[in-house]
């Protein structure tokens, strides 16, 4: 049995806080793309707001009426735009951290489990203590930037539900349908397929790990050995694994797929839109 598979080098490798994080980075980058393409939906209609603002001062002003109150809401509504604006750039910010994250720990299990000496520990500190050092401060990243956009948020609907901000809605002929940033926090998602092949050997030791650690409550030794044996069978699409509830579900799955033999798999309808993961020759 090689070094990765010993609980004193597991233990020393990753800590369960550090699991449970690295196994909902996918999930989490998935929840994270979907409040960016809301924010940027509220920044459009309030470029909106502003470009209608503005068309009324100028024509006030040219007609010397007072334009005050559009004045004041033009403030507010910049104010807004720059709030915003800095919710969307710690969005993205955070996407790049995290895809690069992702890679990373991907980069260093396949090191790890391609190794074959005894040393793998010794051999690879420096990589796992780095690891382990952004692990923590993203970490503490990801929390600060959804207590900031959650406070943010509470500006930005305040701003929008506002009587006279609806009033200026119906005036430039601005449609606005009102999502709460903790709607979209409290929604179970169900993903697409894409989301399982994107990065298929991730997302099967991602699943893997959280069925025999979650659904199964297994330790973290044996999900993590599981997980790493399912990670590099390129037959097996992730989404599948999503979809089994127990082990033995997903051991059933993959006694018809090697015996070449999937459609006796009966214990759930499985139905793709796309094609299923193409299946690669190993030599």
């Amino acid at each position: 049995m090689k070094t990765i598979y010993n609980n004193t080098f597991l233990n020393s490798l990753f800590t369960s806080d550090e699991f449970n994080f690295i196994k909902h980075l996918d999930s989490n980058n998935e929840e994270f793309t979907k409040i960016l393409e809301s924010e940027k939906k509220i920044r459009d209609i309030i470029v909106n707001l502003i470009n209608g603002l503005n068309d009324s001062i100028r024509k006030s002003n040219i007609s010397h009426k007072n334009s005050s109150k559009e004045v004041n809401m033009l403030s507010k509504s910049q104010n807004i735009f720059e709030t915003v604006n800095s919710n969307i750039s710690m969005l993205q910010i955070n996407e790049e951290i995290s895809n690069n994250l992702n890679k990373e720990i991907i980069d260093l299990l396949i090191k790890v489990e391609a190794d074959e000496s005894n040393s793998s520990e010794a051999k690879f500190i420096d990589e796992i203590t780095s690891l382990k050092t952004k692990i923590a401060d993203f970490s503490n990243v990801v929390e600060d930037m959804k207590k900031t956009i959650l406070q943010n948020d509470t500006s930005i609907q305040n701003f929008i539900n506002n009587a006279d901000v609806q009033n200026y809605f119906r005036m430039y002929s601005i449609k606005f349908s009102n999502v709460l940033q903790e709607d979209l926090q409290k929604q179970e998602f169900i993903y697409p397929t894409d989301y399982y092949l994107k990065h298929p050997a991730v997302s099967r030791f991602r699943e893997t790990y959280a069925l025999i650690r979650d659904r199964e409550e297994k330790s973290i030794f044996e999900a993590f050995k599981f997980a790493m044996d399912m990670m590099f069978n390129y037959n097996l699409n992730p989404a599948i694994i999503a979809a089994c509830k127990s082990q033995n579900q997903l051991e059933h799955y993959l006694d018809c797929l090697d015996n070449k033999t999937p459609n006796d798999f009966k214990d759930f309808e499985i139905k793709f839109e796309v094609a299923p993961l193409k299946v690669k020759n190993r030599k």
